[in-house]
C-alpha cells in the first residue's frame, strides 16, 4: 500500500513518519491562497524607516494574491500565526537595482515653469520624476524609484491566518480600463485582494490581445476578495458608481468597445439582491429607463497577465487604504 501525504505546498509528510506535533506545525503553516494578518515595518540597512505607496503595520492579505510587494507575500509563506522573523530584502527583490536608462537630459526650454533640483515632476505616463541636476541650458531628471538599488530590512510578525474561502468573499465589476477600478478597490477599507482579469466571455483562456480586439466577448473586470466583518457588498458598489458612468454604452470614457462595457457580476442571490436594488435606486435618481451598466451572474473569470495586475501601483500610485491621491489611468 502506498503511504498517504499530507500537507500544503512546501509541507508535504508522510503521515506515518511524524508525530501530532510535527503534523499539527505543518499543517498550521501559512500557504499560497491562505488569507493572512501580518504586521510589519521596513528600514533601510541603516536603520532609517520609509513610506511606501503601500500600507504598513496591520495588514491582511492573500498569500500570493498580489498587492503590497512580493517580498511580504515570500517572507510571509510557511510562518506559523505567533511567529516573527527580521528578512533582509535585496534590492532585485524590493524596487530594483538602479537603472541609469530611468534618467534623461532635456533642454531648459521644456522645463514646466520654475524648477530646481528636487523638483518633482509628474510625467505623461503618470510616474513622477525628480530634478537631480541642473546647467544653464539644460536639467536632468530621474524616475528610478526613490529606493532603487537600496536593501531593506522588514520585521515581519503573522498574527493570524485562515484559508480564504472561509473567511473572505468575492465581487466582481467590469467598469472600463481595469487598471483605475482595480486601484480605486486596492485601497477601500475591507478589501483584502484584487485582481484584474476577464469576465462574460465566450472565449477560453484569452489574452489582453485578443480580448482588445472585441471578439471574445469579455470586459475587461476586476475581481475583489473582501472582509464581509469590514465592509458591505453596498459599499463596494457605491465605489464602483463613483468609478464609472453608467449611461454609457460599451465603454468609459475614451475606451471604447464592448470589451470596455461596464458591468456587476453578482455572485450569489444576496448580492444579487443588493445589486438589484441599487440599480433600482440609481434609475430613479438619474431619471432613466434603465442603465447601459450591466447586471449579470458571473460566468468563468479568467486572471489578467501578470502586468496588468495592481499596475498603477507598480506605476508609482498610492495604494494605501483610503489614499486621496487622484488615480490616474495611463498606458
Amino acid at each position: 500500500m502506498n503511504p498517504r501525504w499530507e500537507g500544503g505546498p512546501g509541507c508535504v509528510f508522510q503521515a506515518s513518519g511524524w508525530g501530532t506535533k510535527e503534523r499539527r506545525r505543518c499543517l498550521s503553516m501559512v500557504a499560497v491562497g491562505d488569507v493572512a494578518g501580518v504586521e510589519y515595518s521596513l528600514r533601510t540597512e541603516d536603520g532609517s524607516p520609509f513610506e511606501t505607496r503601500f500600507d504598513q503595520g496591520r495588514v491582511k492579505l492573500v498569500v500570493g494574491g498580489g498587492g503590497f510587494a512580493p517580498f511580504l507575500h515570500n517572507a510571509v509563506l510557511k510562518m506559523e500565526p505567533g511567529e516573527e522573523k527580521e528578512v533582509t530584502v535585496p534590492p532585485k527583490d524590493a524596487f530594483g537595482e538602479y537603472d541609469p536608462e530611468l534618467t534623461a537630459t532635456l533642454g531648459m526650454d521644456s522645463a514646466p515653469g520654475d524648477i530646481s533640483v528636487g523638483t518633482v515632476l509628474q510625467l505623461w505616463t503618470g510616474q513622477k520624476a525628480t530634478v537631480t541636476e541642473m546647467s544653464g541650458e539644460s536639467f536632468k531628471i530621474d524616475w528610478n524609484p526613490d529606493l532603487a538599488g537600496t536593501s531593506l530590512v522588514m520585521d515581519v510578525k503573522v498574527l493570524e491566518a485562515a484559508k480564504a474561502e472561509s473567511v473572505l468573499k468575492t465581487a466582481t465589476f467590469a467598469g472600463g480600463c481595469f487598471w483605475g477600478l482595480e486601484l480605486a478597490f486596492q485601497r477601500a477599507k475591507g478589501v483584502v485582494s484584487t485582481k484584474a482579469g476577464y469576465a462574460q466571455g465566450v472565449v477560453k483562456n484569452p489574452t489582453y490581445s485578443e480580448v482588445c480586439s472585441g471578439k471574445t466577448g469579455h470586459t475587461e473586470a476586476v475581481q475583489v476578495l473582501y472582509d464581509p466583518s469590514e465592509t458591505k457588498y453596498a459599499d463596494l458598489l457605491t465605489i464602483f458608481f463613483g468609478r464609472h458612468d453608467p449611461t454609457q454604452v460599451n465603454g468609459q470614457g475614451n475606451d471604447k468597445g464592448t470589451q470596455y462595457r461596464a458591468g456587476v457580476y453578482f455572485h450569489d442571490e444576496q448580492q444579487k439582491a443588493v445589486a438589484e436594488k441599487f440599480f433600482a435606486d440609481e434609475i430613479s435618481a438619474r431619471r432613466l429607463k434603465k442603465l447601459a451598466t450591466e447586471l449579470e451572474e458571473v460566468r468563468e473569470f479568467y486572471d489578467a497577465e501578470d502586468e496588468h495586475q495592481q499596475y498603477l501601483q507598480k506605476g508609482g500610485q498610492d495604494a494605501r487604504k483610503e489614499a486621496t491621491e487622484t488615480i490616474r489611468c495611463y498606458g
